[in-house]
């Protein structure tokens, strides 16, 4: 199994390959992507045009994306949906609202 994890802010967006056993497979790097901003139709003009993230699309198995704005199920569906009219369309996406932690607030 391929995991594709994908840490994105507003600006740029980290992309990591790993197995189910957490061994790395690969890299690359693109655009960041927040549902406040950027649409469904952005996210996929932009995955298409990286070459690294469609040379990996047909081995994935479940796509992690925890990006900035992905705050409710309707935000986080707009990234879905960009990456599901891809080569991910077979995959599980799960998508990450940031948490009070992970946003640096402090309890």
């Amino acid at each position: 199994m391929r995991i594709l994890i994908a840490d994105s802010g507003s600006t740029k967006c980290d992309w990591l390959a790993i197995t189910e056993h957490g061994q790395e497979l690969g890299e690359f790097h693109s655009m960041g992507f927040n549902p406040f901003f950027h649409d469904s139709d952005l996210v996929e003009r932009e995955m298409r045009a990286n070459s690294q993230a469609m040379e990996m699309a047909d081995s994935v198995d479940k796509v992690y994306f925890y990006g900035a704005g992905s705050s409710s199920p309707e935000l986080c569906e707009v990234i879905a949906e960009g990456l599901a009219t891809l080569k991910f369309m077979w995959v599980t996406i799960w998508m990450e609202p940031p948490t009070a932690r992970t946003r640096g607030n402090r309890r």
